[in-house]
């Protein structure tokens, strides 16, 4: 709806350029991709310790199962799910808290794929099993 705004402005202004008007729409349309797609995630991210990754795709997943209004919530219900995952101390739901903030990748020169609290519950949980 904001990267529309100016189309009215840029339609009624006889003084415009055809340049000035493919900025005046195109300009405001990448600005909000941007933020949209590559700044917010990391914010949301860092605020809530979610990988970008996890928040794009808890937003679509949402998304699939009830719309725009889970697309609304679909970021504060995982925040949820990770802070009560995080409380179970279960060796099954510490994985689960990995891959939602994204420590499933292999750390720089580290070699291991989780993080260290996590490394012993896998060792725990396969126990076990």
């Amino acid at each position: 709806v904001a990267t529309l705004l100016p189309l009215p402005v840029v339609c009624l202004d006889p003084t415009m350029t055809w340049w000035g008007g493919t900025l005046a729409i195109l300009l405001p349309l990448a600005i909000h991709m941007v933020i949209g797609n590559v700044i917010e995630p990391k914010v949301f991210g860092m605020g809530l310790a979610l990988h970008p990754v996890v928040v794009l795709f808890t937003i679509l997943l949402w998304a699939l199962a009830w719309g725009i209004s889970g697309m609304i919530v679909s970021v504060p219900l995982t925040a949820v799910l990770r802070i009560v995952l995080k409380e179970l101390r279960h060796p099954y739901s510490m994985v689960v808290v990995d891959l939602l903030e994204g420590r499933w990748l292999p750390q720089r020169g580290a070699g291991v794929p989780l993080s260290s609290h996590t490394h012993g519950t896998v060792s725990s949980a396969r126990t076990v099993l």
